[in-house]
């Protein structure tokens, strides 16, 4: 059988124990109590706004700051500790998707705009083009026939553009451009009114031919016979016959205003 201890030594020790123990016991429920409350407190999850420009008074762990008094902010209670990849970090993910879904329909946006005002802008020159083109002349003649499809673009673009004859006309006729400076009509055709002589690109002369009758014109307003910036009086003597004569009216002396 253990011996047993005196009654006064044994009160004395359950004395002491209960002074060591007291305070740990009620640290440790103290310490669970508040884990219980930590995790029962309904946390108020920051707005999109506030957590993307950091004004929730939140550290970078997600925890409430002090305020100057000591609180942890108006009505929030004592501090928490939310976990690092909690509500907090969903939050900001979900700001994350609806920013870069605003971003991508911004551009798609820019881009319709851009193409839209591309395409709007060739309209306009499309529609000057065929204006401009529609004010093309062409040579009608007596007793032609014509269809919408005359008045379009496309054949007013085809009458607009000037070919240019690719026969030698010297060549076809048989005959020397020198010996023929005499023959005003033909020197003619072939000087601008200007006084130049026109170019193997208008003419369609071979050149042989070109020289020869670059040489009879030179001869020709050489010796006076042709004029040099004007075309021949006896070219001009039919258009100003043709011209109408002004009438003259005759006033009398009892007309005549004073």
């Amino acid at each position: 059988m253990p011996p047993r201890l005196p009654t006064s030594l044994a009160a004395a020790l359950s004395r002491c124990s209960n002074l060591f123990v007291a305070p740990i016991t009620q640290r440790f429920a103290v310490a669970s109590l508040h884990s219980s409350a930590r995790l029962d407190a309904p946390r108020t999850p920051p707005s999109s706004g506030a957590s993307f420009l950091d004004l929730d008074n939140n550290d970078e762990y997600g925890r409430p700051r002090p305020t100057a008094d000591g609180e942890q902010g108006p009505g929030r209670g004592p501090a928490t500790f939310a976990p690092r990849y909690g509500p907090r970090s969903d939050a900001n993910a979900a700001l994350s998707r609806v920013l870069f879904d605003s971003e991508t329909r911004r551009r798609m946006h820019e881009r319709r705009e851009e193409q839209k005002r591309t395409a709007l802008e060739k309209m306009a020159e499309r529609k000057t083009t065929e204006d401009y083109a529609r004010h093309l002349t062409r040579r009608w003649r007596v007793g032609d026939l014509y269809t919408a499809h005359d008045l379009g673009v496309e054949e007013m673009h085809q009458w607009g553009e000037s070919y240019l004859s690719q026969r030698d006309v010297i060549e076809i006729l048989g005959i020397n451009p020198i010996d023929e400076y005499r023959n005003f009509s033909m020197i003619s055709d072939f000087v601008t009114s200007t006084g130049r002589i026109r170019g193997s690109r208008e003419t369609a002369l071979r050149p042989v031919n070109q020289r020869r009758m670059a040489k009879a014109v030179r001869r020709a307003i050489g010796m006076g016979i042709h004029p040099s910036v004007h075309k021949h009086p006896e070219i001009l003597a039919p258009a100003i016959a043709a011209m109408p004569r002004p009438t003259y009216v005759q006033v009398t002396g009892s007309n005549r205003k004073r």
